[in-house]
């Protein structure tokens, strides 16, 4: 059995990969077609999400983690119908 430490160490670092390409593709991704670029970064904002939940717990079975970050994603996606005049003003802030 491999020790869990190792496996959050390699979780992390895929988790700062992606987040580097995410920006990468945001900041510098004006060669690419606007949908190629708007899908990448979703897929890489989801893939991100699996490496977090993975990395909180790497013991858990890859099937799970999967559908906990998939939940993520579409809670996330449906919250962003959600239009408080509060909210929409923390959305159009920079992080």
């Amino acid at each position: 059995m491999r020790p869990m430490k190792n496996d959050r160490a390699r979780y992390l670092a895929l988790a700062a990969v992606t987040i580097a390409l995410g920006l990468l593709v945001n900041r510098r991704g004006q060669g690419l077609p606007a949908v190629v670029r708007d899908v990448l970064g979703d897929a890489l904002w989801a893939a991100m999400i699996v490496w977090w939940i993975s990395l909180l717990a790497p013991a858990a079975r890859l099937r799970w983690r999967g559908a906990v970050a998939l939940a993520i994603c579409f809670i996330v996606e449906c919250s962003q119908l959600l239009h408080l005049p509060a909210l929409d003003a923390i959305r159009r802030t920079t992080a």
